[in-house]
């Protein structure tokens, strides 16, 4: 997954954990891998029931938590939030409380400066999570501890 998700191994990835009581991981859901395509409703249901609650949570569940199978092995969780001021945004910035970030791994191939500046922010604002670097020896890809 380095290659699809972390910048060809130049990224990093963090590691939540749901340490909260109220925290919102704890209703992240695995991803559903599939070879056919959901089918959320017919053409029927839409004109008889609308826009009901169940015909969302099914385009929810289709859309956001399903996945073609040959991803399969990326065993992937996911958590959909949203905010009522985010409705005209592309995106949103979230502050995650010290306790639920529990690492953060860097790619084999993450510059120096860009891990530094990461490790920084995370020993300041998160220092319990452990740091991570993942190194390719011999073909095979390990992850070290970092000082």
């Amino acid at each position: 997954m380095w290659g699809t998700y972390a910048d060809n191994h130049g990224g990093c990835v963090v590691g939540f954990k749901a340490s909260l009581k109220d925290s919102p991981f704890h209703v992240a859901k695995p991803v559903t891998y599939s070879e056919e395509a959901p089918i959320v409703g017919s053409g029927l249901d839409f004109l008889l029931y609308g826009d009901s609650q169940e015909l969302r949570r099914r385009t929810i569940e289709a859309v956001c938590y399903t996945k073609k199978s040959g991803w399969s092995y990326e065993q992937e969780w996911r958590l959909i939030t949203r905010r009522p001021n985010e409705t005209d945004v592309t995106h949103g910035d979230y502050v995650f409380c010290p306790e639920e970030i529990e690492s953060v791994t860097f790619g084999a191939r993450a510059k120096p400066k860009f891990a530094e500046a990461i490790c920084a922010i995370t020993r300041k604002q998160y220092p319990a999570a452990s740091l991570f670097r993942m190194t390719h020896q011999k073909g095979e890809l390990s992850r070290i501890r970092v000082a």
